[in-house]
């Protein structure tokens, strides 16, 4: 009786004890920490082209946000913003491709965004213009 006492005691202070629910994520915000979606802020990290060669990467990153907005800052100065659509296609040709494709549609005229082909591997994010026809490749990682 005296081990049974202080055990039930302690049980019932246990029990009592609960924790706050942590809400579930949601569908978009586990797709982020899964690396399944595009949505995220993505510094550049490397560019392909037919350009001068540098030896420096351009300070550029892209925000996409889940209601399909984006912002293209140049050395942090907003060049481009508008909306993006997501599907598929080809950058390279008007041929029917399965091929994940990023288009952009800027709020500005003549303002550019990356837009084209994309693949997405985790945290890395690489969108291709057509890199064989002279189009830049630009790979991005997605900052946390």
């Amino acid at each position: 009786m005296k081990i049974l006492a202080p055990s039930l005691v302690l049980a019932l202070a246990l029990g009592a004890c609960h924790r706050e629910a942590v809400p579930p994520a949601t569908t978009a915000e586990a797709d982020v920490a899964a690396g399944t979606s595009v949505v995220g802020t993505w510094r550049l990290v490397a560019l392909q082209c037919f350009c001068p060669a540098t030896n420096t990467v351009p300070n550029q990153r892209l925000l996409l946000d889940s209601a399909r907005h984006f912002q293209y800052l140049v050395n942090d100065k907003l060049a481009a913003a508008g909306t993006y659509a997501l599907g598929t296609g080809s950058a390279c040709s008007a041929a029917a491709s399965a091929e994940p494709l990023l288009q952009v549609a800027p709020a500005t005229p003549n303002a550019y965004a990356p837009h084209g082909n994309y693949t997405l591997r985790g945290d890395t994010l690489i969108i291709d213009q057509c890199l064989a026809a002279d189009g830049p490749r630009y790979t991005f990682r997605r900052q946390r």
